[in-house]
Protein backbone atom coordinates (compact mmCIF):
# COMPACT_ATOMS: atom_id res chain seq x y z
CA UNK A 1 0.00 0.00 0.00
CA UNK A 2 2.78 2.44 0.83
CA UNK A 3 4.53 1.84 -2.49
CA UNK A 4 1.48 2.73 -4.59
CA UNK A 5 0.59 5.75 -2.49
CA UNK A 6 4.13 7.06 -2.50
CA UNK A 7 4.50 6.40 -6.23
CA UNK A 8 1.39 8.50 -6.89
CA UNK A 9 2.48 11.26 -4.49
CA UNK A 10 6.08 11.35 -5.59
CA UNK A 11 5.24 11.01 -9.27
CA UNK A 12 2.98 14.05 -9.04
CA UNK A 13 5.58 15.93 -7.05
CA UNK A 14 8.36 15.14 -9.50
CA UNK A 15 6.26 15.99 -12.54
CA UNK A 16 5.63 19.53 -11.32
CA UNK A 17 8.22 21.43 -13.32
CA UNK A 18 9.53 24.16 -11.06
CA UNK A 19 11.49 26.84 -12.87
CA UNK A 20 12.53 28.72 -9.74
CA UNK A 21 15.10 27.57 -7.24
CA UNK A 22 12.73 27.92 -4.27
CA UNK A 23 10.46 25.24 -5.72
CA UNK A 24 13.39 22.92 -6.22
CA UNK A 25 14.60 23.47 -2.67
CA UNK A 26 11.08 22.67 -1.44
CA UNK A 27 11.20 19.47 -3.54
CA UNK A 28 14.49 18.53 -1.84
CA UNK A 29 13.10 19.29 1.62
CA UNK A 30 10.03 17.14 1.00
CA UNK A 31 12.29 14.30 -0.10
CA UNK A 32 14.50 14.76 2.96
CA UNK A 33 11.29 14.53 5.00
CA UNK A 34 10.49 11.26 3.26
CA UNK A 35 13.92 9.93 4.24
CA UNK A 36 13.36 10.96 7.86
CA UNK A 37 9.87 9.43 7.82
CA UNK A 38 11.37 6.23 6.47
CA UNK A 39 13.82 6.05 9.36
CA UNK A 40 11.20 7.01 11.95
CA UNK A 41 8.52 4.61 10.68
CA UNK A 42 11.02 1.90 9.72
CA UNK A 43 9.68 1.74 6.15
CA UNK A 44 12.21 1.32 3.36
CA UNK A 45 9.87 2.50 0.63
CA UNK A 46 9.97 6.02 2.08
CA UNK A 47 13.77 5.86 1.99
CA UNK A 48 13.70 4.73 -1.62
CA UNK A 49 11.56 7.59 -2.89
CA UNK A 50 13.28 10.17 -0.68
CA UNK A 51 16.76 9.26 -1.81
CA UNK A 52 15.65 9.16 -5.44
CA UNK A 53 14.32 12.72 -5.11
CA UNK A 54 17.43 13.93 -3.31
CA UNK A 55 19.57 12.39 -6.02
CA UNK A 56 17.61 14.28 -8.66
CA UNK A 57 18.07 17.52 -6.71
CA UNK A 58 21.82 16.95 -6.27
CA UNK A 59 22.10 16.24 -9.98
CA UNK A 60 20.38 19.57 -10.65
CA UNK A 61 22.86 21.30 -8.35
CA UNK A 62 25.84 19.65 -10.01
CA UNK A 63 24.65 20.14 -13.58
CA UNK A 64 22.97 23.56 -13.52
CA UNK A 65 24.03 25.57 -10.50
CA UNK A 66 27.61 24.58 -9.68
CA UNK A 67 28.79 23.23 -13.03
CA UNK A 68 31.72 25.65 -13.24
CA UNK A 69 32.72 25.58 -9.59
CA UNK A 70 35.95 23.63 -9.13
CA UNK A 71 35.36 22.69 -5.47
CA UNK A 72 31.83 21.33 -5.90
CA UNK A 73 32.95 17.77 -6.80
CA UNK A 74 34.94 17.65 -3.58
CA UNK A 75 31.98 18.89 -1.54
CA UNK A 76 29.76 16.23 -3.12
CA UNK A 77 32.41 13.57 -2.51
CA UNK A 78 32.61 14.49 1.19
CA UNK A 79 28.83 14.59 1.40
CA UNK A 80 28.68 11.11 -0.15
CA UNK A 81 31.32 9.87 2.26
CA UNK A 82 29.29 11.28 5.15
CA UNK A 83 26.18 9.52 3.88
CA UNK A 84 28.08 6.23 3.60
CA UNK A 85 29.52 6.56 7.10
CA UNK A 86 26.08 7.47 8.42
CA UNK A 87 24.60 4.39 6.76
CA UNK A 88 27.28 2.17 8.29
CA UNK A 89 26.57 3.73 11.70
CA UNK A 90 22.82 3.25 11.28
CA UNK A 91 23.30 -0.36 10.21
CA UNK A 92 25.67 -1.14 13.05
CA UNK A 93 23.43 0.34 15.74
CA UNK A 94 20.05 -0.27 14.06
CA UNK A 95 18.60 -2.24 16.97
CA UNK A 96 19.54 0.39 19.55
CA UNK A 97 18.32 3.25 17.37
CA UNK A 98 15.08 1.44 16.61
CA UNK A 99 14.50 0.71 20.29
CA UNK A 100 15.02 4.35 21.21
CA UNK A 101 12.72 5.51 18.39
CA UNK A 102 10.01 3.09 19.55
CA UNK A 103 9.15 5.49 22.36
CA UNK A 104 7.84 8.03 19.85
CA UNK A 105 6.48 5.72 17.16
CA UNK A 106 2.80 4.90 16.92
CA UNK A 107 2.03 1.47 18.37
CA UNK A 108 1.51 -0.24 15.00
CA UNK A 109 4.96 0.85 13.78
CA UNK A 110 6.90 -0.30 16.81
CA UNK A 111 9.51 -2.95 16.34
CA UNK A 112 8.56 -6.40 17.54
CA UNK A 113 11.10 -8.46 19.43
CA UNK A 114 12.90 -10.81 17.08
CA UNK A 115 11.59 -9.24 13.88
CA UNK A 116 15.04 -8.19 12.69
Amino acid sequence: GYAFGLAAFWGGLASMDSHDEAGRVLFALINAGLVLAGVWLDRRVFLLFGTLGLSIYFYHLADDIFSHTPLFPFVIAFLGLGILLGAVYLRRYADRISASLDRWRPMRFRTRAGSR
